[in-house]
């Protein structure tokens, strides 16, 4: 779900196509830090290294911030 919303985000933004790794790399040089640390674990959970226990608050609020963002983009 985290790397969904990135890459939906990038699309509707820049009309670029990025796989789950592209987007969650983009995510942290463009997401604004307070969600680092979840973007962090999603990239160690996609790339097979281990299971993570998200803060789920933590990851409500990322969904809102960038589904805000997708409105936002599409408004333009």
């Amino acid at each position: 779900m985290i790397h969904v919303l990135v890459i939906v985000t990038v699309k509707a933004a820049h009309g670029l196509v990025l796989s789950k790794k592209e987007g969650g790399e983009w995510a942290l040089k463009n997401v604004h830090e307070r969600y680092h640390s979840l973007i962090q674990d999603a990239l160690i959970e996609y790339a097979g290294d281990r299971n993570i226990s998200y803060d789920t608050d933590l990851a409500k609020d990322y969904a809102k911030y960038m589904v805000g963002e997708i409105a936002s983009e599409k408004g333009k």
